[in-house]
């Protein structure tokens, strides 16, 4: 008390008015670098959405030809999620979209092979991109086995296909195919 008292009412109250002045000018640089921030992030979320929109449309579009080519139109127009996963299909007879889960696993690996060949496709544009296949094709049926066959000797035109398999006699179909026996 003796030194509120010494230090006098009118110090006291300028020192106080100070500390608030220095407070709200804190504040306000602080605002400024949290608009700053926003302003930054919402930029780089919308140009990201719009690179990822710009190359999502061609994948899908080319995804869905191709597993059109495999599994003919009964799973309809496939969907890409953000990070160019497939995440559905839409099939045409259907009103709403089917999530990976309810199709046969013979056909999700058609639809994963379908975008995978899709995005190198469109990414290939300027140069010729490799795609590596690790026993993508375990549980599909012969009749559609045939089918990738054709889609992978035309894809093989355009990309360099490596095929990593325990069931190479799967593959023998490929015409151009060089087969490497990593046991011998």
């Amino acid at each position: 008390m003796w030194q509120l008292s010494s230090q006098g009412t009118y110090s006291v109250l300028a020192q106080a008015e100070e500390e608030v002045a220095n407070f709200k000018s804190q504040i306000e640089s602080e605002q400024l670098r949290l608009d700053a921030v926003r302003l930054m992030y919402e930029t780089v979320k919308q140009c990201r959405e719009e690179a990822l929109a710009a190359v999502a449309g061609p994948v899908e579009e080319a995804a869905t030809r191709t597993l059109q080519r495999i599994a003919g139109e009964r799973l309809g127009r496939l969907q890409l999620g953000e990070s160019f996963e497939p995440s559905r299909v839409l099939p045409e007879v259907l009103e709403e979209s089917v999530a990976l889960d309810n199709v046969s696993g013979g056909e999700r690996e058609q639809i994963y092979l379908a975008t995978r060949l899709a995005l190198a496709e469109v990414l290939a544009k300027n140069e010729r991109q490799l795609v590596v296949l690790d026993d993508v094709l375990a549980a599909t049926d012969a009749g559609r086995l045939a089918r990738v066959m054709t889609v992978l000797e035309e894809a093989a035109q355009r990309l360099q296909i490596l095929i990593l398999t325990c069931h190479p006699e799967r593959y023998r179909g490929l015409e151009r195919a060089n087969f490497i026996d990593l046991e011998e």
